[in-house]
């Protein structure tokens, strides 16, 4: 269904947002 599709892409989105926070934090304190 559109919903569980749209559930996967917010998911999907908030892990990317996840690691380009990570490696963000990882380059501002090296």
């Amino acid at each position: 269904m559109v919903v569980e599709s749209l559930k996967q892409y917010i998911e999907m989105r908030n892990n990317i947002n996840e690691i380009k926070n990570i490696f963000h934090y990882c380059i501002c304190t090296n």
